[in-house]
């Protein structure tokens, strides 16, 4: 039981490169946190749990073989290792952190692995294309809005001068053209 590592464990170094090659930037094993995650996203405030399946008791696993040897200490161990678990979770979202548990078995496929994490993967911005398409597109946005600011500055104006009578150039109020002085510039 000695040998059994707690930190840099096989699931751990395949998760983390999985997230590094994605872009995210990361700690690892914040004490200052319940449960000391084994990744900690602080610019998205989300953690990561890496559980194997054996020792946190992932029950509809395969991997998850109840213990044959010393029963009476194992299951209730589990079970205290669960509740434990749920806790800190607790814990960390009053917080305000999101919070991914990944399992030892999602390890091995890597399409579980990205569907588990896919929340994750979300918050991250993109870069590359898509980050310029995004760019152009709140661009355009911006321009739009200020465009729709100054649409409404003239539609306001000119119904003031409607109301007290005066429509300037147009003759009644009736053909007033709010675009006319946008369309002029």
């Amino acid at each position: 039981m000695a040998r059994i590592k707690s930190k840099d464990t096989k699931p751990e170094l395949a998760v983390r490169p999985f997230l590094h090659r994605r872009g995210f930037r990361y700690a690892l094993h914040r004490r200052d946190l319940p449960g000391t995650p084994d990744i900690v996203l602080p610019h998205y405030r989300a953690v990561v749990f890496i559980h194997g399946c054996l020792w946190h008791g992932h029950f509809p696993c395969s991997k998850y073989l109840p213990p044959k040897a010393h029963r009476d200490y194992w299951i209730p161990k589990i079970r205290v290792n669960r509740l434990r678990d749920a806790r800190q979770t607790r814990e960390l979202r009053v917080r305000g952190w999101s919070v991914f548990v990944v399992w030892e078995c999602q390890i091995d496929g890597g399409r579980l692995l990205e569907a588990r994490l896919e929340p994750l993967l979300a918050m991250k911005r993109p870069y590359g294309s898509n980050a310029i398409a995004l760019h152009r597109l709140a661009i355009c946005a911006f321009e739009m809005r200020s465009t729709f600011k100054r649409i409404a500055r003239i539609v306001r104006r000119f119904r003031r001068r409607a109301s007290r009578g005066r429509t300037g150039r147009y003759p009644c109020a009736s053909y007033l053209d709010p675009l006319a002085e946008l369309r002029a510039q």
